[in-house]
């Protein structure tokens, strides 16, 4: 037996096995983030906000929707509050319509308990009916100033950021928002998503002009930056994350690995 490769994969598996691909969007442009490495291209169209579908559902109703794993996007603004599958986001990505957003658009799409969420002009907070994407209910959070990112927390309870204050909320819906705590940074927009237990977030600083990605705190709202991502141009930002396809390869070499022991024992 070779110890000194099984090392090897075993450390390539204990870092592999978290490795995921950030997929941010300003404006119109795409950044794809994975280790420390950056790749940009061009989507067209206005982007307000990035989401992954979850299992069970089959976001909007034309051109087949965007099914689980899916990456749904939403372009409030330009033309008619329009809804997206994202195809090909680890490689050169496209944008294909699925829907129109009712309400009035979404600026942070979330989906929970079977239903899609948003926030639109800061104080609102939409339920929406995820395939004909109609608005279904609105709630005041009694925060006012633009979230630009919300994340599902547990059962009715959500978490999102606001720009005036910039702070971390908890909202329940029905109720008034409570801060969690401040982000520590001046910011202007952001987006949230939530990836195995950890919020993650991109931000557009004011006090740097950047656009940067991190971690937000659950407990006190900090703010811990992961990477700088680009210069921050102003508008809303889209934050999605999906597993990295090294994760697969180092998988799939972990399978090979066992399968050639078990013929030589």
């Amino acid at each position: 037996m070779n110890t000194k490769r099984i090392l090897i994969l075993t450390a390539a598996l204990s870092t592999g096995a978290h490795a995921q691909t950030f997929l941010i969007t300003q404006g119109d442009t795409y950044y794809r983030y994975s280790a420390g490495t950056t790749q940009t291209y061009t989507l067209g169209n206005q982007i307000t906000g990035l989401t992954t579908v979850p299992a069970g559902i089959t976001a909007g109703n034309q051109n087949g929707g965007a099914s689980p794993g899916d990456i749904f996007a939403v372009a409030n603004g330009d033309g008619g509050n329009t809804a997206y599958r994202l195809d090909n986001p680890l490689a050169t990505p496209s944008l294909t319509q699925v829907g129109v957003m009712g309400g009035g658009g979404n600026n942070s799409p979330c989906f929970a308990n079977g239903s899609l969420y948003g926030v639109l002009l800061g104080v609102n907070f939409l339920e929406y009916n995820p395939t004909t994407l109609a608005a279904n209910n609105t709630w005041n959070t009694g925060v006012f100033g633009g979230s630009g990112g919300l994340v599902h927390d547990r059962g009715n309870s959500f978490l999102f950021i606001e720009a005036l204050n910039d702070a971390f909320y908890a909202y329940t819906i029905g109720g008034t928002a409570a801060s969690v705590g401040p982000l520590g940074i001046d910011f202007d927009n952001g987006a949230l998503e939530s990836y195995q237990g950890t919020i993650y977030a991109a931000l557009g600083r004011v006090d740097t002009g950047q656009l940067v990605l991190g971690t937000v705190s659950r407990n006190t709202g900090a703010f811990t930056a992961i990477d700088i991502i680009d210069t921050y141009r102003g508008g809303s930002l889209g934050l999605a994350i999906v597993p990295s396809p090294a994760s697969l390869s180092i998988l799939s070499l972990a399978g090979l690995a066992a399968l050639r022991r078990r013929r030589t024992t």
